[in-house]
């Protein structure tokens, strides 16, 4: 049997949090180095905006910007609930508009599974262990079960739960990684994804050049290693495909600054025995915010947008936001939906309304917030966050291919985040519908 009738195996795996800084440490990393030296490779690619994993992910997946594939955020529109814990998330599968790389796969009768990758609850799948989480008063386990495969789900609980402590890392990504590898060798699927967190839940939590994050870096290349070495000892290495891509960077957090603290003032939104009522809210996405209208509140629209306007001027001086993009600006961007306008943050300042809910203040350095109030904001406790402007110079995502019908060795160059899709499915043989990326051809070996 030749290579070309054997059966392939493809694993994507989603570096969490990783960018173009990076690149200089990884490559002294032995797995992800020899993927570079035998694979092609990009430190040039551009990601969407938001530059928040939701979006992203399913941007990855479906080839296609947030104004095709429906998912413009982590969270629902929520403007009710102050608290993010008590938030629900874009989980579900059934929320994206358009076809993923999981259907496509499907639709070509492969075998596919996903482990802990964003938006596949109760995606038609074989394997699915999904990301989601378990809002205060529900049950995590029945959650995932419901959403995923229950019986992959339960025999890998039973064989790798002593690795895991809840959500905790390095923990996590060593039980992902194991439930990947057993699935690997077990059932061999066609198509398998792994999404991975550390990086992005330690940038997070102590900053971007933190210490601990080197140690996640190191953790996902073990991770990597783990996979290389579980289709070579079973026999599917020659005919295997591994991709590595990463959705975002972060940046150090100096600032936390609620929008909505300015917009009450103004008067354009208020709080009334516990129930919002707005004419403008802001929906955080880290370091910018979307702005979204009431319509049914607004008798004078040129009114709002003056006062909106003047709250604008005065958050610039204030060093919140740097300017207000309008729908037309993010047209040209593939994301402007649900949404009528978006602010950039100003440097470093992360847009939160914990600040101003909690403890009813705009705006507060992060040095100046105490022990206490930490405590009262555990659940907002961010040293360095994402959703930054996506053009911001310096924060281009990385792309990693490995395969028998990958190019040695090759750099690849400037692309897209939703250039990745189309390139894979061409690469492992599945036909892949049209879509808003476009098919990296030059990474292909000429045919011999």
């Amino acid at each position: 049997m030749n290579m070309r009738q054997q059966k392939q195996h493809t694993v994507i795996i989603s570096f969490d949090a990783v960018y173009e800084a990076d690149f200089a440490y990884l490559k002294t990393l032995p797995n992800i180095a020899y993927l570079l030296q035998h694979g092609s490779y990009s430190t040039e690619v551009q990601t969407i905006y938001p530059t928040i994993t939701y979006p992203i992910h399913t941007s990855i997946l479906t080839g296609c910007y947030p104004d095709r594939h429906g998912i413009f955020h982590n969270h629902h529109l929520q403007p009710t609930i102050k608290n993010d814990k008590y938030r629900t998330w874009h989980w579900y599968h059934s929320e994206i508009k358009t076809p993923t790389l999981l259907d496509v796969a499907k639709q070509h009768k492969k075998k596919v599974g996903a482990i802990f990758w964003p938006v596949t609850g109760n995606a038609n799948i074989d394997y699915n262990l999904p990301e989601i989480i378990a809002l205060p008063g529900e049950n995590q386990t029945l959650k995932i079960l419901k959403a995923g495969s229950p019986m992959f789900l339960l025999k890998n609980e039973l064989k790798y739960k002593k690795l895991r402590k809840g959500i905790e890392e390095p923990y996590l990504a060593d039980f992902a990684t194991k439930v990947t590898t057993n699935l690997l060798k077990t059932n061999k699927p066609d198509l398998t994804l792994l999404h991975l967190v550390s990086v992005d839940t330690m940038r997070h939590a102590y900053g971007v050049t933190h210490e601990q994050v080197k140690l996640a870096l190191k953790q996902y290349d073990k991770s990597v290693g783990e996979i290389m070495d579980v289709l070579k000892e079973s026999k599917m290495w020659d005919n295997s495909n591994i991709f590595i891509t990463t959705d975002h960077g972060q940046i150090d957090v100096k600032t936390y600054a609620s929008v909505n603290a300015y917009l009450v003032k103004a008067g354009l939104q208020q709080w009334v025995n516990g129930v919002l009522d707005y004419q403008v809210y802001a929906q955080s996405i880290g370091m910018g915010a979307y702005l979204h209208f009431n319509y049914n509140n607004i008798t004078n629209i040129d009114q709002v947008l003056e006062t909106l306007d003047q709250v604008v001027e005065q958050m610039i001086e204030d060093k919140i936001v740097v300017r207000l993009d309008t729908k037309d600006d993010l047209i040209v961007r593939g994301c402007s939906e649900p949404f009528d306008a978006s602010l950039e943050a100003y440097p470093n300042t992360y847009i939160t309304d914990s600040v101003y809910h909690e403890f009813g203040l705009s705006k507060i350095d992060i040095k100046d917030i105490t022990d206490s109030m930490w405590n009262t904001i555990y659940y907002d406790r961010y040293f360095a966050t994402h959703g930054y402007d996506e053009r911001l110079p310096g924060y281009k995502n990385i792309f990693i291919a490995y395969g028998p019908k990958v190019k040695t060795h090759y750099n690849i160059g400037p692309m897209h985040i939703v250039d990745i899709a189309p390139t894979i499915a061409n690469l492992i043989g599945l036909t892949f519908p049209e879509c808003d990326g476009k098919l990296l051809a030059t990474l292909r070996k000429e045919e011999v």
